[in-house]
């Protein structure tokens, strides 16, 4: 995951391509998400 405020990207790096899994704004509380199972919950 990185940070590009207000902004926090979950992506994957690939061979051919890096594939952005999610992408939430900071108001968001990513760390309980991520504490409760993360982005596939």
């Amino acid at each position: 995951m990185t940070f590009h405020h207000p902004y926090a990207i979950d992506y994957t790096p690939t061979a051919e391509a890096v594939v952005i899994v999610r992408v939430l704004h900071g108001a968001r509380d990513v760390a309980a998400i991520v504490e409760h199972g993360g982005f596939d919950a």
